[in-house]
């Protein structure tokens, strides 16, 4: 997932994995327990960012686990580490992802999870079974926004760090405050943006590795005043969320001709409406130094600009994953002949994907945003094989 059309394939694969995080709780265990067993902390969590993923190490009963941090998701560990640490069960709470699967998943608390030497207890977590995206970065949980709700977070890209404190006092922040922050249910944090003259609240997921993507829920209202010009509509899928493939719907491919946060203005920004929560996504952490204070419920941003060009180029197709399988999730440009949603992707440039497993078709770099064009070797339902020429132009006003 998630405005990625132009990125490497294996991104735009983790933006629809990552982004699909977001849940709905239909029973009510409460996610927002647990403390930390100190008072008084400020550390220094260095990330590795691996195709926009953020993994920080975690220890856990004295042993070390890579685990996502994800402020648009509840705490999760998956079904190896549950095996391995045995924790109390709270109960089963049904879940519905992104894509609008549902599914009961067991809830645990985790008595210790450790980041640096600050110990989080009695988290209520939920268990995820393992699945491509888990294999894929090596991971064994997330850390969610519950686990965090007591702290302040501050996200540093300059130094691929992140900063937990128990007040904003121990960070370094200048600036004054650019807004409330509001939080859900779970304490996943919502922040405010201007498109053009119209505020709107999005959900801040450093799980999704793009930019930003706004909900049916907001577009017919948006869309009356202005607040962006539609480019491309369709039908067809992009996403995948934690039970599967979503399904087929319509979506919308959105220009904003300016984007406010605080004091910086980003121009030419591209979209998607689609269904799920509108979100903002860890791309924002290139721009600028962003500090959530859970505690307080604040917002600061301190940009590296203060007018940002993020115009780039958007692909007339966006593919998918499917049955193991890169295969065209959306197009764009009606004009493209040849071409069908589930078309399976055999090749991108001459390069085939012939024998990829999941994880290679993930991790290759594919629609670089260096050219304009690219030719994909299609094969099509009734076995037959073609080439097709697409191509990527960027908007501006």
């Amino acid at each position: 997932m998630k405005k990625i059309a132009v990125k490497y394939i294996a991104y735009f694969v983790l933006f629809c994995l990552l982004q699909n995080y977001t849940m709905c709780f239909a029973q009510m265990i409460n996610p927002n327990q647990g403390n930390t067993s100190q008072t008084d902390y400020c550390i220094r969590l260095p990330y590795e960012n691996k195709n926009g993923a953020l993994i920080v190490t975690v220890e856990i009963k004295g042993k070390s686990h890579r685990f996502i941090f994800d402020t648009g998701a509840i705490t999760m560990i998956n079904q190896t580490l549950f095996n391995e640490i045995n924790p109390s069960i709270l109960g089963k709470m049904k879940i519905l992802d992104q894509s609008g699967k549902a599914d009961s998943l067991k809830v645990v608390l985790l008595n210790d999870i450790v980041l640096d030497d600050i110990n989080f207890m009695n988290i209520p977590t939920i268990v995820i079974d393992s699945s491509h995206f888990i294999d894929c970065l090596v991971i064994d949980g997330v850390i969610g926004s519950n686990l965090l709700r007591n702290s302040v977070v501050q996200f540093s890209t300059k130094d691929s760090t992140i900063f937990i404190a128990s007040d904003i006092v121990k960070l370094n922040v200048k600036e004054k405050p650019i807004g409330t922050l509001k939080l859900d249910k779970q304490s996943n944090p919502y922040l405010w943006l201007k498109l053009g003259k119209v505020k709107t609240e999005f959900l801040f997921d450093s799980g999704d590795a793009g930019f930003i993507r706004l909900s049916y829920n907001h577009f017919d209202a948006l869309k009356k005043r202005k607040s962006f010009r539609v480019i491309a509509s369709s039908f067809g899928a992009n996403t995948m969320g934690l039970f599967g493939v979503a399904e087929e719907m319509p979506v919308h491919r959105l220009y904003v001709p300016n984007l406010t946060l605080g004091k910086a203005k980003m121009l030419n920004v591209t979209m998607e409406a689609m269904n799920g929560t509108p979100s903002i996504g860890a791309e924002l952490l290139q721009y600028g130094r962003l500090t959530l204070d859970y505690k307080q419920k604040k917002i600061y941003f301190n940009p590296y600009s203060s007018v940002i060009d993020i115009s780039k180029p958007l692909w007339s197709v966006s593919p998918t994953i499917k049955n193991g399988k890169l295969v065209i999730g959306i197009i764009w440009d009606n004009s493209i002949e040849g071409l069908s949603i589930g078309d399976e992707i055999l090749a991108i440039n001459g390069s085939s994907l012939a024998g990829l497993t999941f994880c290679e078709i993930y991790s290759r770099p594919r629609l670089p945003q260096n050219i304009d064009k690219a030719t994909l070797t299609i094969k099509k339902n009734d076995g037959s094989v073609h080439e097709v020429i697409i191509r990527a132009k960027a908007i501006t006003q």
